[in-house]
């Protein structure tokens, strides 16, 4: 392994950490989707609410919207509920009840930015002590098990309710954190100790000992290796101006299924790039992504112009991490092209990066020495 690719690895893995989710936002975002269960329950509503998508997978990335002033977390939770009667006869209904016991109640009804086709926005203001985030709560009920569904994920799968118009929308979203979350286990369990003893000492008060620090907050090098991902993505679409980007559930399958051979001391770097090399693969045949835990092409609704774009995106980013490191310019120009901007200065200030050699400056007002 060079040099070249440890720097890039370690600098991969500071620099998305960069955009993670805070310790003290984990804890808040658990305690109020906890919270609103509660509140449904209270009203008769039995339901189960638990994290998914990034949250639930911990590859939660900042939006790069506007690098960071003012942007929002969000964060994906799913209210399964459960009725012992005839259940809810159509989705709205369900929904109806779900948004209507948030709509009448004094605190959240202030709270709910917006309801859209898939899920109801509930906006937590930044506080003094963590960025703001929202919380994007859909609404479903437990299907049986579909044909083609691994069962190792039947369990998880759930009929959603969307509205406008009314539609059961089939789909695991909490099966597909659970796939991620077992694929990840053996990358997780390598050097655990020593990454849970880093992430004491980089956040101060957060924890009273490295034992306090909650699972769910560790980061593998394949954590890291999505996120990576996911920040490239959202930086090299919102420079395109291309609303039509790679879902980040699709993104986390792909970069997990090609991770798959790989060792378990696999680093983010080498990680990235199997994922970049594993995508050039698909250019020459039929483009699709299966979801492992319900019978869908993630995929499937992709027109050739959005494939032609992503792997556009794949080429750049193999390009990135091609970079000459030992080249200050270059360096930071890739890094920032990946992360985002200001991250390269935010490395040299970590020590992670040599700052850019100063420039050399000549005096021409100096007279030649004379004999």
């Amino acid at each position: 392994m060079t040099t070249q690719h440890q720097t890039l690895s370690k600098a991969l893995s500071r620099g998305v950490s960069y955009l993670d989710i805070t310790p003290t936002m984990f804890r808040e975002a658990t305690e109020h989707y906890r919270a609103i269960a509660g509140t449904l329950q209270s009203h008769g509503l039995d339901a189960d609410i638990k994290p998914y998508g990034s949250f639930g997978t911990g590859t939660v990335v900042r939006p790069s919207t506007d690098e960071g002033t003012g942007s929002y977390y969000d964060l994906d939770i799913l209210a399964e509920c459960h009725r012992d009667e005839c259940g809810w006869t159509t989705p709205s209904s369900l929904r109806e009840e779900v948004d209507g016991i948030l709509e009448d109640d004094g605190t959240y009804a202030k709270m709910i930015e917006g309801s859209t086709h898939q899920c109801v926005t509930l906006a937590y203001a930044e506080t003094d002590s963590r960025p703001a985030f929202r919380l994007d709560l859909s609404s479903g009920v437990h299907m049986d098990l579909p044909l083609g569904t691994d069962v190792a994920f039947a369990e998880e799968a759930v009929n959603l309710a969307w509205i406008d118009p009314d539609e059961w929308k089939g789909s695991n979203p909490k099966g597909l954190c659970k796939w991620f979350n077992d694929q990840n286990l053996r990358f997780r369990v390598y050097g655990l100790e020593a990454r849970r003893k880093s992430l004491f000492e980089e956040n101060p008060g957060a924890y009273a000992s490295v034992e306090e620090i909650p699972e769910d907050m560790d980061r593998s090098a394949l954590q890291r290796a999505v996120q990576v991902v996911k920040r490239s993505r959202d930086i090299y679409y919102r420079r395109a101006r291309e609303d039509r980007a790679p879902s980040s559930c699709a993104l986390m399958v792909l970069v997990t299924r090609f991770a798959e051979m790989l060792p378990q001391s696999s680093d983010v770097t080498t990680i990235v790039e199997s994922f970049v090399e594993g995508c050039q693969a698909m250019r020459d045949g039929r483009f699709a992504i299966p979801n492992p835990a319900y019978p869908e092409d993630l995929a499937a609704n992709w027109e050739q112009e959005k494939v032609d774009r992503f792997f556009n995106w794949i080429d750049e980013l193999k390009l990135n991490l091609q970079a000459d490191l030992s080249d200050s310019a270059k360096r930071d120009a890739a890094i920032d092209a990946i992360l985002g901007s200001g991250t390269s200065d935010r490395l040299v200030r970590d020590k992670i990066f040599d700052p850019a050699p100063e420039p050399v400056r000549i005096n021409r007002n100096v007279k030649p020495w004379r004999l």
